[in-house]
């Protein structure tokens, strides 16, 4: 069987593997000011869609990237506020991307560091096949 390949189109300041609010699409951006987040100057901009909660996003203004976004998710256990601080931009194959991110969700903190990425590459097909425990499992609730 032939190896599968992955494209993924890549979006430049990607976090978190979601793209930050940008106008449009039901969006409205606005710049409410100024503001150093751990001694950066950024520009704060308040980001509201059309349904959903806003989110404010911090930008620096030596670089124009992303430093900062602070959100609600809304959780069965009602809304809780999320920060995301992000840095260490790396150039991998032509998109820069911050390789580590700082997350707080209520009483939860989680920190990720990427070392190496990598677009276009092969997949091998069987990368994608249940373990076999699984495939007994599912094929005993197909019967």
């Amino acid at each position: 069987m032939k190896a599968a390949s992955v494209r993924r189109r890549p979006r430049p300041n990607v976090v978190d593997g979601r793209a930050p609010v940008t106008p449009g699409r039901g969006v409205s951006v606005e710049t409410t000011g100024s503001e150093a987040v751990n001694g950066e100057e950024c520009y704060k901009i308040l980001a509201t869609p059309a349904a959903g909660k806003p989110e404010t996003q911090f930008y620096s203004k030596k670089s124009g990237l992303l430093v900062k976004t602070i959100a609600t998710a809304v959780s069965p256990m009602g809304e809780i506020p999320v920060e995301v601080e992000v840095s260490d931009y790396k150039n991998f194959d032509g998109v820069l991307i911050a390789t580590r991110s700082k997350s707080k969700m209520g009483p939860q903190h989680l920190e990720i560091t990427i070392t190496d990425i990598s677009f276009d590459q092969a997949v091998p097909a069987d990368l994608f096949e249940l373990p076999s425990e699984i495939k007994a499992l599912v094929d005993k609730a197909a019967k």
